[in-house]
């Protein structure tokens, strides 16, 4: 809405990823407010999208004042069957006639992605039951599938790691099934992948030599990058460095610059490790570190040009993980190390 100014009206722009898909010139008073629609067609992955005021207006010798207020965005798509995420979860179009067959497909795949686990027969017909009530009862196709989902979401199944003992209070082996989710939540912080699912399947995991198989290949995935930041972060007290505020009148030049390019060097320096590059015997020895311009300075070295850690050897006296930046700020007092 706007207060009036003159004849103009308030323009509105919406831009996505930094180019307009539409103008529009609210005329609206306060108190009626009205509501705006757009389409646009978007590729794949993260969008930027903004409502920007355009002619903002003020001159009290006029009494003149422009104004505009965005109350709220809603964001719908993607528009018709089988695009985005709709399109992995509907595989198949139901037949309004006798959607069962493809629904039940459905159920299997989704359900196994997030149970993490194929689903037992039973679990599927209650599934498909609670998709048949909604429609008896008058929810149209969409609506009762969603019933159907929204069960699976907020199934324990789904919200934790369930590793249910035959008989409780004691314990009991890991199904293949079960260490496929140890695995992939503790190298990747995410859901088990077609391919590791597949493993477990085949009784893959049931062996060492499996085990390790697979390990290999999520190593060597992007994904693995998570056990960096989190596992790594973790032990090696890289996450902590953030969060640290030593006094800034005994340590004025421990700064936010400072504590990323620290957090930098230890993640490398695990990162380093983690892939083979080194032997863990040196973990605590290795005469190198990660360093860029910022962390080079606090250390007292010649600068290597990098805004980004690089590899660097280090004077003698600092070596391995003991002697970095993280590991002694967070075992220090604001006002002296330790």
């Amino acid at each position: 809405w706007q207060e009036r100014a003159g004849s103009d009206p308030a323009r509105m722009e919406v831009r996505i990823n930094g180019a307009t898909v539409a103008t529009v010139d609210v005329s609206e008073e306060a108190g009626a407010p009205r509501l705006f629609e757009t389409r646009a067609t978007l590729s794949s992955g993260a969008q930027e999208i903004a409502a920007t005021f355009e002619n903002d207006l003020y001159d009290a010798n006029q009494g003149l004042d422009r104004n505009l207020v965005v109350d709220y965005f809603e964001l719908e798509g993607p528009s018709g069957a089988g695009g985005g995420q709709r399109g992995r979860i509907m595989i198949c179009e139901p037949d309004a006639a006798d959607p069962l067959p493809c629904l039940e497909r459905v159920v299997e795949t989704f359900g196994r992605r997030a149970f993490r686990r194929p689903l037992a027969p039973d679990e599927v017909t209650k599934l498909l039951m609670l998709f048949q009530k909604a429609a008896a009862a008058g929810d149209d196709l969409e609506t009762s599938l969603r019933v159907m989902l929204r069960a699976m979401l907020v199934s324990p199944h789904f919200l934790f790691r369930v590793e249910l003992d035959d008989e409780p209070g004691k314990g009991h082996a890991l199904s293949g099934f079960e260490l496929a989710s140890r695995l992939s939540y503790f190298l990747w912080s995410s859901m088990p992948d077609d391919a590791l699912l597949a493993a477990a399947e085949a009784g893959e995991l049931d062996d060492d030599e499996g085990i390790r198989t697979q390990v290999r290949r999520m190593l060597a995935d992007p994904r693995a990058e998570a056990l960096v930041q989190n596992f790594g972060g973790q032990w090696l007290f890289a996450r902590a460095v953030s969060d640290l505020h030593p006094d800034a009148n005994f340590y004025p030049a421990f700064d936010e610059e400072l504590k990323a390019s620290a957090r930098r060097e230890t993640e490398a320096y695990f990162r380093t490790f983690l892939k083979g590059e080194d032997t863990m015997d040196r973990f605590l020895t290795a005469d190198y570190g990660f360093l860029d311009d910022r962390l080079a300075e606090h250390y007292g070295m010649a600068a290597p040009n990098a805004s980004e850690v690089e590899h660097t050897t280090l004077p003698e006296g600092r070596v391995g993980l003991l002697t970095q930046t993280t590991f002694l700020s967070v075992t220090s007092y604001p006002t002296r190390t330790s």
